[in-house]
């Protein structure tokens, strides 16, 4: 079998920066550089998980040769595995060395993402009977452009995931009373809204259009947008001034006749106003309230 260096050296060092890249992306790191400063006024910069792949591509070429010197059987694949690992762990103390925490979260999460990888080029070929390999007739390269989306999806799902677990995290259940009706709805606890209303003094949660319209069915949005909404119908309803980043706008807030948040098997009775917001809340988890940082 003629085995063609480029290649070997390109597929390889494809899909170590692949590995490293999408790993810095998940745990939202930066890239280090490496500065080398060629004249006074020009420096050239190269980030380190390119220096890391091509150590990882240095040892995938030499790996055969050292295989050659090994002897066959149980001891022989332990010692080659062992080497895998360390040179594993010296990818990932190039780019990640000044935390240990940091360092074994990315050591992780990096051979995490070798084995998947390696787990779905093997289900590819093992789906199409074709064999990836260094050669003219099957290049494993035109695999690298699977695997990059492949990592790309594992990343965006691992980070969903992530989100989503640290949303749960600031999730109450809410019931809502206006009148004889009752709503029970997931609300989100939003460090962020210290809205108060003024004429009240009570803090405000927001709620979206669509719940609002459950609410009262036979209002109509263009009557909250146009700030035209009958006022006597809604138990202490007018509009407020609030803030956002590059404008003043208004809100139509609203008394309801009991509102509890529901924090495990306890249930507190808060005394606010309900502002409806234009838009929806595009998250990682469905809610349909942002409680106020006062009710925290």
């Amino acid at each position: 079998m003629t085995i063609y260096l480029e290649y070997a050296i390109i597929d390889n060092l494809v899909i170590n920066t692949l590995l490293l890249w999408f790993t810095f992306r998940t745990l939202k790191q930066s890239v280090p550089k490496w500065r080398i400063l060629l004249t006074r006024r020009f420096a050239l910069v190269v980030p380190l998980h390119f220096i890391s792949a091509v150590v990882g591509t240095v040892f995938a070429l030499v790996l055969p040769l050292i295989q050659i010197q090994i002897p066959a059987g149980v001891g022989g694949a332990i010692a080659v595995i062992a080497i895998k690992i360390f040179v594993g762990a010296l990818m990932v103390f190039i780019v990640q060395h000044k935390s240990l925490t940091r360092y074994i979260l990315f050591l992780l999460l990096f051979v995490a993402y070798t084995f998947a990888l390696g787990g779905a080029i093997y289900g590819v070929t093992h789906a199409t009977s074709a064999v990836p390999k260094a050669t003219a007739s099957v290049p494993i390269g035109v695999f690298i452009g699977a695997a990059a989306v492949f990592l790309w999806v594992l990343s965006k799902l691992i980070k969903f995931l992530n989100v989503r677990h640290s949303i749960n995290n600031y999730l109450r259940d809410v019931i809502i009373t206006y009148k004889d009706n009752k709503f029970k709805i997931t609300s989100y606890l939003d460090t962020g809204n210290r809205l108060v209303d003024p004429k009240s003094n009570a803090p405000v949660v927001i709620i979206t259009m669509s719940l609002f319209l459950k609410m009262f069915p036979d209002v109509s949005v263009d009557r909250i947008a146009l700030n035209k909404l009958c006022k006597e119908n809604i138990d202490d309803g007018h509009y407020i001034n609030f803030s956002t980043v590059d404008r003043e706008s208004k809100m139509f807030v609203f008394q309801p006749s009991a509102f509890e948040v529901v924090d495990k098997k306890t249930k507190k009775n808060c005394d606010v106003r309900l502002g409806v917001s234009m838009k929806g809340f595009k998250d990682a988890v469905k809610y349909d309230a942002l409680l106020n940082a006062n009710l925290a």
